[in-house]
């Protein structure tokens, strides 16, 4: 953790007795962390969201998502009226707070979240699925009637996002209306691509809107079709399309200048002194070889890196091995001490804004972009790489804790002698050779003892589940502290491995096991 010299340390975990000691040392090292800002976890009640209000760039960002989703009248924060002064801007400040509570109360309802705070874990997921286009959207968890409103609000914005939905100001935001129409125009334009299905097209058409790792493949591989003129004249809004999912995927290859929703004019893409976009798809030509010939057409530019970004989706066994880049490329980069200081001092001191409203997506790839051209030290990378290891703790920190409630429920198996059920009708008990004797009163009830058994073998399952897990944490513990030892940075390496853990279907039921 940070010390004095400034450099991160995580050897006081190497001085506990077991591995089991070694994780709860870590939660408690991460718990005496977040006073100090080290670590900071999503604002769940009233005195931290007044807190992090105070933090302009995540005050901005939480307004300008909720004012594009329509929950908010004004695109920015009220600058205050009447004569300047701190009293002026006490006044806006707290008007801009009620606002934005009252914005994230109505989404919460539509969204069917309870019991969360002002923006707890379930807010924030919900925004991050409804908003960004980083990882597909479980559209399982929404394609129901209780969030029917919040989804409907996502489905319109995106719309517009593509181009597909526009009004005389292309306004890229939700104003409830041509949403349907939107949908249907939608639901056309990838019936001459895909294979719909006889039912069930609302939901292949929302996946492909939700799914980069989907839409982007299939559209480079049928662009020579997209760009014939008989299908654009059916299809007139399809060079929008290409222009903004571009625009996306270049965002968030991590590109600076280009950001979803902003429109993008059609000057010449082979050009860098135009304009943003234009700048960024040089960077990306030259960077990955792709080639920049002069006096290419737009679309054929736009062709060039689609098709680039249709082989670099992470899904699948590839965002498997994007984990391991990012892993191997901590290492590589934390290897000098000078820059194992310089990285922990920009983790400490990056705005919180900056880094909680992009996603893991984004981060991994800017991270394997660097590896591929070889990374230059400077401090513009080491501030963008501190906000990428900052991205993946946010996750990686809740997933710690359930997986550390998981584990002390479990190991409740191990600690009591007596393991009761809610009354003392049922009860198991242990002698010291851990052989196990279940006591039934003659009054408990058939379903009493079910529900008590029940119980029991869902805890030793999760018990045989996280052993296997504690033994791969004790051993990148175990390396972390090794890393330490030689004043490597090691505290990224094991918020890195988590990350994968965190992905991986094997360990879903720990993300399952509670909401918090």
């Amino acid at each position: 953790m940070h010390k004095a010299g400034g450099s991160m340390e995580v050897t006081d975990l190497g001085k506990q007795p077991s591995g089991f000691d070694q994780l709860t040392a870590f939660d408690e090292l991460v718990a005496q962390l977040e006073p100090q800002q080290k670590v900071v976890v999503i604002p769940e009640n009233q005195d931290r969201f007044e807190a992090l209000a105070h933090d302009r760039a995540l005050f901005t960002n939480l307004w300008d998502r909720l004012y594009r989703l329509g929950y908010l009248r004004r695109s920015a924060p009220s600058a205050g009226t009447g004569k300047p002064g701190i009293k002026r801007r006490q006044q806006a400040r707290r008007k801009n707070s009620r606002e934005l509570k009252q914005a994230l109360k109505v989404f919460q309802s539509e969204a069917d979240i309870h019991n969360d705070g002002w923006l707890g874990m379930q807010t924030w997921n919900a925004l991050q699925q409804l908003y960004t286009f980083e990882e597909p959207t479980h559209l399982a968890e929404w394609l129901v009637p209780r969030r029917t409103a919040a989804l409907n609000r996502s489905i319109e914005l995106r719309l517009r996002v593509f181009g597909v939905v526009s009004d005389e100001r292309n306004s890229v935001r939700t104003h409830g209306r041509n949403r349907k129409s939107g949908v249907m125009v939608w639901q056309a334009f990838l019936s001459a691509l895909v294979r719909m299905p006889a039912t069930g097209q609302n939901a292949v058409a929302l996946t492909y809107l939700y799914d980069l790792d989907k839409l982007t493949p299939l559209l480079s591989a049928q662009f020579d079709m997209l760009t014939s003129p008989d299908f654009i004249r059916a299809h007139p809004f399809v060079e929008d399309l290409l222009y903004n999912l571009l625009t996306i995927e270049l965002w968030l290859y991590g590109f600076s200048g280009v950001k979803p929703g902003a429109h993008q004019s059609r000057l010449p893409l082979d050009d860098p002194r135009h304009n943003a976009l234009a700048k960024a798809v040089a960077e990306l030509c030259e960077s990955e070889q792709l080639g920049s010939d002069s006096g290419q057409s737009n679309l054929q530019i736009i062709r060039r890196c689609l098709a680039y970004f249709a082989l670099n989706e992470i899904n699948g066994e590839e965002r498997d091995s994007g984990a391991e880049a990012v892993v191997q490329a901590i290492e590589d980069m934390s290897a000098d001490r000078q820059h194992a200081h310089m990285l922990s001092t920009e983790i400490k001191r990056e705005s919180w804004g900056s880094w909680l409203f992009d996603g893991l997506k984004r981060s991994f790839r800017w991270l394997i972009r660097q590896l591929k051209k070889g990374v230059d030290w400077i401090q513009e990378k080491i501030r963008s790489l501190a906000t990428a290891v900052k991205k993946m703790s946010v996750h990686v920190l809740s997933f710690y804790r359930r997986m550390v409630r998981v584990l002390s429920d479990g190991l409740s198996v191990f600690t009591q002698r007596v393991f009761s059920g809610s009354t003392l009708d049922v009860a198991i008990c242990r002698d010291c050779d851990f052989d196990f004797k279940v006591f039934v009163s003659s009054s408990a009830g058939t379903q009493e003892v079910s529900a008590f058994l029940l119980r029991f073998n869902t805890l030793w399952r999760r018990v045989h589940q996280l052993l296997d897990l504690c033994l791969l944490l004790i051993n990148i513990i175990q390396y972390a502290v090794l890393l330490a030892s030689a004043n490597v940075v090691g505290l990224p390496y094991i918020i890195a491995r988590f990350y994968k853990f965190t992905r991986s279907p094997r360990y879903q039921f720990i993300t399952e096991a509670f909401v918090e």
